[in-house]
């Protein structure tokens, strides 16, 4: 099912929202909740919640992520 859903947006030219890296880009990201950790900087991405997307530039849906804090 999820597979024909992709191909779908695919054929309408809707593509996911490739980021990589540790540090939000808030153009793109969207901050759902925070975390205590310790171990890491703050706004540190500890982890995607749910994928982007887009189609050419325009967001449609930003990448939901969490972020660490220190308290």
């Amino acid at each position: 099912m999820q597979k024909k859903l992709l191909n779908v947006l695919h054929r309408r030219q809707v593509t996911p929202i490739e980021f990589e890296g540790t540090q939000p880009d808030f153009n793109i990201c969207k901050v759902v909740e925070r975390e205590i950790r310790t171990d890491l900087e703050p706004q540190t991405i500890t982890k995607v919640v749910r994928k982007g997307f887009q189609i050419d530039k325009k967001i449609l849906r930003p990448i939901q992520i969490i972020t660490s804090k220190l308290e």
